[in-house]
């Protein structure tokens, strides 16, 4: 079976609880969003996005088996 690696950081974390899994592999970055907001309704209410491979890339990109995603949360700076 093809999986993806994902990590979540901070308030994403915090809604799914846990930090570090496998899945299976989703045809695309916007198909993760969309099954992840499904399965954990809260992440609607929070701005997150998602980096391949350590890029952060928009939804209409692809995944192959392997690859590593992180959910991070909005950032803030000063």
């Amino acid at each position: 079976m093809m999986k993806i690696r994902v990590l979540a950081f901070g308030e994403v974390a915090q809604i799914i609880e846990k930090h570090n899994w496998e899945m299976p592999l989703v045809s695309s970055v916007g198909a993760l969003k969309s099954q992840l907001n499904n399965d954990y309704p809260a992440l609607q209410e929070i701005d997150y996005v998602i980096s391949v491979n350590k890029k952060i890339c928009g939804n209409d990109t692809l995944l192959s088996d392997g690859f590593e995603l992180a959910l991070l949360p909005p950032f803030s700076g000063g």
